[in-house]
């Protein structure tokens, strides 16, 4: 069974409603397991560890040098699914994930560690370097 964990930046109500449809893997909240106001270059060590696939809207984490040291470090295998700037977005990108949960999980099961990628506007999962 494979864990996918979603970001802060993703409501921990969608992860709460994909649960209801997504039995065989374990899907968990970031604040279920740290503190809200962790860093990022604090829990990510531990989801390399782990070996979870990281769930994101935040595609600039791979920009900041010490978030993209951690990814990188600690093999940490993550998609991004940002489409529109808009935080509060809440139900386009809960319709998005669940719509394209299929892709995204496959994409989780078969990226190797420390493999990123995006979930582009064409909803089409592209490598990223």
């Amino acid at each position: 069974m494979t864990t996918f964990l979603f970001d802060n930046d993703i409501s921990p109500r969608i992860v709460r409603a994909l649960r209801e449809l997504v039995h065989d893997h374990n899907l968990i909240a970031l604040r279920d397991v740290f503190a809200e106001s962790a860093r990022d270059t604090q829990w990510l060590p531990e989801a390399g560890k782990q070996g979870w696939v990281v769930v994101s809207r935040d595609h600039n984490k791979r920009r900041r040098d010490s978030e993209h040291r951690a990814l990188i470090e600690n093999k940490v295998k993550a998609i991004y699914i940002r489409q529109s700037g808009n935080p509060a977005e809440l139900f386009s990108d809960a319709a998005r994930i669940i719509k394209q949960w299929p892709k995204i999980q496959a994409w989780g099961l078969a990226a190797k560690s420390g493999s990123l990628a995006k979930l582009d506007t064409a909803d089409k999962i592209v490598g990223l370097k």
